[in-house]
């Protein structure tokens, strides 16, 4: 199975998917709101794959409106976006 069909998988089979990188702030950011808030099921890093964040960004263009940052989140399949639509969608401003 190549990357994109992994990635698409994991999109599938979870209810709230984070995609970045373990080096990245706003990715470990997002992975502690979503997890206080109990909506994290799965967070894949770049790294796991050996591949750089910006070949999963490539990998996904097509269900993000080629959105070229991360994190890139998932919620029920949708994509809602990065770190601060995370804020906003789940009402976690500080």
């Amino acid at each position: 199975m190549n990357i994109k069909s992994q990635l698409y998988k994991i999109i599938k089979e979870n209810k709230t998917v984070i995609f970045g990188s373990n080096q990245c702030l706003y990715c470990l950011k997002a992975k502690k709101l979503l997890k206080k808030a109990k909506y994290v099921d799965i967070s894949i890093y770049a790294e796991k794959y050996n591949k750089s964040p910006s070949e999963i960004i490539k990998n996904l263009s097509n269900k993000t409106n080629n959105y070229n940052y991360i994190p890139i989140i998932f919620h029920n399949q949708k994509f809602i976006g990065g770190y601060e639509e995370a804020q906003n969608l789940f009402s976690l401003k500080k």
